[in-house]
């Protein structure tokens, strides 16, 4: 019996912090709508201030693209420098293994 009325002062509980949690959620869910209206519209009921903050937004966007772009091309050369420079390391180990190994048979 008191099993029983633990579980259901329990549920009663559980409803409680239910309709809480529900509550809460609305207060959220209504501060979240009031701050998208605020985003939509201005904050003062125009919506220049947006277009105004989006064509700065892609003009950023355009700028760091265009940065990208050159760090790329930048990338592209030294990789081609290095790879050159690998090339030309790897061809004088080979020529020089060649001459030693001459030198040694020729001894």
């Amino acid at each position: 019996m008191e099993e029983r009325i633990a579980a259901l002062e329990i549920g009663a509980q559980y409803d409680a912090n239910q309709k809480e949690v529900q509550r809460v959620q609305m207060e959220c869910l209504q501060l979240l709508r009031e701050v998208k209206q605020s985003l939509v519209t201005g904050g003062d009921g125009s919506s220049a201030a947006v277009g105004a903050a989006a064509a700065a937004s892609t003009q950023q966007v355009e700028a760091l693209q265009a940065q990208i772009n050159e760090l790329q091309k930048q990338a592209a050369k030294k990789d081609y420098r290095i790879e050159h420079l690998v090339n030309v390391v790897e061809t004088l180990l080979t020529e020089r293994k060649a001459t030693v190994t001459t030198a040694t048979t020729s001894s």
